[in-house]
């Protein structure tokens, strides 16, 4: 599993809205591209798709070797966004462990272990502008890394200050 690319510093990013953040990757990334599901399928209709594959490709690899979960691989064209997410359901099922999608053969998104965001890869091709706008949003939030953060805060005569 790649480790998560911080395309705004140091930043993190903890996706808040599964559905939502998964129609507006979808979206950005679209036109010869795939995308992979491992986990509990079971609630979902992605493997009764039109092109629905259970093979890995060579970009998009099942993540989990034990328990063998459920993997399928869609092409992603804008115009199957709206049958993906039907079939999905109304919200993302928790039973989904690992997403990704690739376009022209490079991985551009990976969301692992329940889209945690240690566990998370973002591509180039999702661009500041699309993080900007989903954190606006409230779709994404950053999280600080703990060795950014002042160590303390303490209140000194009604003013907080920073203490080391």
């Amino acid at each position: 599993m790649p480790g998560q690319m911080n395309l705004h510093g140091s930043s993190r990013w903890k996706v808040r809205d599964k559905r939502k953040f998964l129609i507006a990757a979808m979206a950005e990334l679209a036109g010869d591209a795939h995308l992979s599901l491992e986990g509990d399928l079971s609630a979902t209709q992605v493997l009764d798709l039109a092109g629905a594959s259970g093979n890995e490709t060579a970009v998009l690899k099942r993540s989990t070797t034990w328990p063998v979960q459920d993997f399928v691989v869609l092409p992603l064209e804008t115009d199957l966004i709206t049958t993906i997410v039907a079939s999905i359901g109304g919200t993302v099922p928790r039973g989904v462990l690992h997403l990704q999608i690739e376009k022209r053969g490079q991985l551009q998104l990976g969301l692992y272990d329940g889209f945690r965001p240690a566990a998370s890869f973002f591509g180039p091709r999702l661009t500041p502008e699309f993080f900007a706008k989903l954190e606006a949003e409230g779709v994404l939030s950053r999280i600080t890394p703990l060795s950014s953060r002042p160590k303390c805060r303490r209140r000194v005569h009604g003013k907080t200050e920073k203490c080391f």
